[in-house]
């Protein structure tokens, strides 16, 4: 299990991700939105600084993706998200 989307992220270190994945030549792989959950740090963190984008709890599953990279949009982690999974599979 991997999970993508920490502030720090970016195209590049998440192409890492992959191509770390494919080394390992598991037979299986999950990968994961970051994703603050309430009452934890990470949440609290997030709110305070206002990172959070989508207060929707429907959406806090790892699979839809709440809130920014500092250099990727929600919009560009989703999609990142599932460029992981076609790259594998």
């Amino acid at each position: 299990m991997f999970i993508i989307g920490s502030r720090k992220d970016t195209p590049q270190s998440i192409e890492k991700l992959r191509i770390f994945t494919d080394g390992l030549d598991p037979d299986f792989v999950i990968f994961c939105i970051l994703t603050p959950f309430p009452r934890t740090e990470l949440f609290e963190e997030a709110r305070r600084k206002g990172w959070i984008e989508d207060y929707n709890w429907s959406h806090y599953d790892m699979v839809h993706a709440v809130m920014p990279t500092e250099t990727l949009s929600r919009k560009e982690v989703q999609e990142e998200l599932y460029e992981c999974y076609r790259h594998f599979y």
